[in-house]
């Protein structure tokens, strides 16, 4: 088992829950402890499903440790009594990126600027260590403000992803939480293709807009289907004018599609 108490509930899907962790023995080493729900009167298939989805998550997660902008990994605890769980570093006060934005409304130009490039070197890391993320979304991205006021910025979440060695998984919905499918490619979101850099960058731009523009890419799925198929792009001018064509090129450019 983790050697820690699990206090505090930080986020929740039908397949994990996200907790404070305190250590047992070291009450100033704080962790966020992401565990894997694996009750036993659910079927053998779908406790194999998330028995897997920790170890791809704890897996990926080594393969890009040490980058800035990624949260931390310390440690996978396969057999833990509660589920299999991953602890990552508790990087305190930080927040959803779609919460961060809600609370701070005014938000700099540049601070905004700040957020996408650090989630662009995150994933260019990812990338370089030839791992896809496969869930870039705003629940992804914890934020918070620094000791002098700027954003800072880290990514996680990488149980939809795959590498060389580890599979992707072909339950996506079932491990993501619900806004994902919102800013995935479409066709990894239809099942037509795995994650790869290329629908990590539909991501990021559908990201970016949200960013830039206050509102996600579309209301629903058909709304945003309808907004491709008419674009084949996301153009943040729908909502605001006022944005430099160097970001309305950045969006349309990463999500451009065929």
């Amino acid at each position: 088992r983790p050697d820690g108490v699990l206090g505090e509930l930080l986020a929740e899907t039908d397949s994990y829950q996200d907790r404070d962790a305190t250590h047992r023995d070291i009450p100033a080493q704080k962790r966020r402890a992401r565990t894997y729900l694996v009750p036993e009167q659910t079927s053998v298939e779908l406790r194999q499903q998330l028995r897997r989805a920790a170890g791809r998550e704890a897996q990926l997660l080594y393969e890009v440790r040490e980058h800035p902008n990624v949260l931390t990994y310390t440690d996978y605890v396969a057999d833990a009594e509660v589920g299999p769980t991953v602890l990552f570093d508790a990087f305190t006060d930080g927040i959803p990126l779609d919460a961060f934005l809600r609370r701070e409304p005014d938000l700099a130009f540049t601070h905004r600027v700040a957020i996408i490039e650090a989630v662009s070197r995150a994933l260019a890391h990812c990338h370089r260590r030839r791992v896809s993320h496969g869930g870039v979304s705003p629940s992804a991205i914890l934020v918070r403000r620094g000791p002098e006021g700027k954003p800072e910025t880290r990514l996680f979440n990488f149980q939809l992803g795959g590498a060389d060695g580890v599979d992707p998984t072909s339950h996506r919905s079932n491990l993501g939480d619900d806004q994902v499918p919102l800013y995935q490619a479409p066709e990894l979101r239809k099942g037509l293709a795995p994650p790869d850099p290329c629908t990590d960058l539909f991501s990021l731009g559908a990201v970016a807009y949200l960013v830039f523009t206050g509102q996600p890419p579309g209301t629903t799925l058909a709304d945003l289907d309808a907004r491709l198929a008419a674009d084949h792009h996301l153009d943040p001018r729908a909502v605001s004018d006022a944005l430099p064509r160097d970001v309305i090129d950045l969006i349309a450019g990463a999500t451009q599609t065929s």
